[in-house]
């Protein structure tokens, strides 16, 4: 099922199985995503990189993940823009997206346990409702169901990923992550960031360690990479270009910092053949796993 209100807020639904995969692609572009696997065999290639998905794990995808879909199992897809999310606080609703999706580089990841599966499976019921909704009484039992999802979502995502951590560590984490995805394009280094939150970049960098994530200049690498492939990618713009757009000032500077991430120049990566980029990307990974 799909909503698509007067002024962009956007809603959709679907169950997908390996015979009915209508929905994989959204409508709107810069939506946030959950999926819910019900199943094993679910392989999906993110931001480059393999991901093998089995029953009861849940996925968070912000607008800048991008996805292949390798193969199809069984899972129900949820998506919704930030004009619906905005209409849920217009409306009051007591809805918090921040920790599902405050990653913007990893993957948010949470399993549903046994005992949760009902409640969980409870808040997703959505497939009954009429497609293409329009009325007022619809749309509030959207919000309800989205209200509840996320909220689930949360509460499993501060059991699984925060169980023994200070949530002020967290916290200062998730402001850093936001600043980043803010100023990624003009700001590339981590003293930046730690200035804006009134802390040292030591502090900042411990705080990350402790919490078992990646290295915030790491963070803040990968997010420009994510971009400069996508922009590579799917932009005719020259690199140059691009480059500026980053924030580089030069395209040597830019060229460096490319091929110091992905191995590569920015020229030979957007010549690079998809599939054999896929197969090299593997070997990489598989070589740094032995």
């Amino acid at each position: 099922m799909i909503y698509l209100g007067k002024h962009n807020e956007y809603f959709e639904f679907h169950a997908i199985t390996s015979h009915s995969q209508k929905g994989l692609r959204p409508m709107v572009h810069g939506t946030l995503q959950l999926l819910w696997f019900h199943s094993d065999g679910s392989r999906l290639t993110i931001d480059g990189i393999a991901h093998t998905f089995g029953p009861n794990q849940i996925i968070a995808l912000s607008p800048f993940h991008r996805v292949r879909y390798d193969s199809v199992s069984s899972f129900k897809l949820l998506r919704f823009n930030a004009e619906f999310y905005r209409m849920l606080k217009r409306d009051g609703a007591t809805c918090r997206t921040g920790l599902p999706f405050q990653a913007r580089i990893s993957i948010p990841m949470l399993h549903v346990e046994a005992a949760e599966v009902n409640a969980m499976d409870d808040a997703w019921q959505i497939a009954d409702m009429e497609p293409n909704l329009g009325g007022r009484p619809q749309v509030e039992r959207l919000q309800i169901k989205l209200t509840g999802i996320l909220a689930l979502c949360t509460r499993l995502c501060k059991e699984q990923r925060m169980e023994g951590r200070d949530d002020g560590q967290h916290v200062l984490v998730q402001k850093f992550n936001y600043l980043v995805e803010q100023h990624f394009r003009r700001e590339h280094g981590v003293y930046y960031y730690a200035s804006v939150l009134n802390r040292a970049p030591k502090t900042i960098a411990n705080r990350f360690k402790e919490i078992g994530e990646k290295p915030p200049l790491q963070l803040i690498h990968l997010r420009i990479m994510v971009e400069a492939k996508r922009l590579l990618r799917n932009s005719k713009k020259d690199v140059s270009e691009i480059a500026y757009e980053l924030g580089f000032k030069n395209l040597q500077g830019f060229s460096r910092f490319f091929k110091n991430q992905c191995g590569m120049a920015p020229s030979d990566y957007r010549s690079y053949p998809v599939e054999r980029h896929k197969q090299r990307t593997a070997s990489i990974e598989a070589g740094s796993r032995q």
